[in-house]
């Protein structure tokens, strides 16, 4: 029997969003059909677009439609509108959030996110499942530069925490669901779990000291923390 890959001395777990606390793929869909009927472009299969969902979607009209750059700010702007103001709010948690988050605060521990997302949806969905509060840093794809990458914001997050809160790198952890997460955690020396969900599929050979979970509460599983 394989055994439970533990982590010790956590006193930070970092969560992505989208795939991660969230399934958001019928609201992303959604609004990614809406986009395509605005720019007259037969909408592709969700198989495809949850292929390429993780980044940000104007990173994904370059995967989906290469040949169509001059629509792409119409896209953008097409789906950011849907999106924001509508189709964010066809989500399903991804178990029961809110006793998962209360008992790692019992046990010491800060929490908080760092999504590809945008803030607006962000702040309106943990607003909806009233866990906004809860976190202890929230760093979106613009809340510092637009520009910056999920690793870039994983950095500042850190960094940020450890002095507000005196803690050291091998107190974090990261949990996400994406090559793109693993990597970032890894380009920032800490630990990672991985999250089986609809956006990727990891790798059947996938390393295998690195947990994969299809229930979030079952991080605690492989969690020791810091007294």
């Amino acid at each position: 029997m394989k055994k439970l890959k533990k982590f010790n001395g956590i006193k930070a777990v970092i969560f992505d969003v989208d795939g991660t606390l969230i399934d958001s793929s019928e609201g992303l869909y959604e609004s990614f059909r809406i986009a395509c009927k605005e720019i007259q472009v037969a909408t592709p299969s969700k198989d495809k677009f949850f292929s390429a969902i993780g980044p940000p979607i104007g990173d994904v009209f370059d995967v989906v439609f290469p040949n169509h750059e001059h629509q792409k700010e119409k896209f953008v702007s097409a789906f950011r509108y849907d999106y924001d103001n509508f189709s964010f709010n066809k989500f399903k948690e991804n178990g029961n959030l809110l006793n998962l988050f209360t008992e790692l605060i019992k046990k010491g521990c800060y929490l908080a996110i760092v999504t590809n997302k945008p803030s607006l949806p962000t702040e309106k969905i943990l607003n909806q499942i009233n866990i906004l509060n809860i976190f202890h840093e929230v760093f979106c794809r613009d809340t510092l530069n637009a520009t910056w990458n999920k690793e870039k914001n994983l950095s500042y997050c850190i960094k940020k925490m450890c002095t507000d809160y005196n803690l050291q790198i091998e107190n974090f952890i990261y949990v996400g669901d994406t090559a793109e997460d693993l990597e970032a955690s890894r380009n920032n020396s800490i630990a990672f779990i991985g999250v089986i969900g609809n956006f990727f599929a990891w790798p059947l050979n996938f390393n295998q000291s690195i947990p994969l979970i299809t229930d979030l509460e079952l991080i605690l599983n492989h969690l020791e923390f810091k007294t």
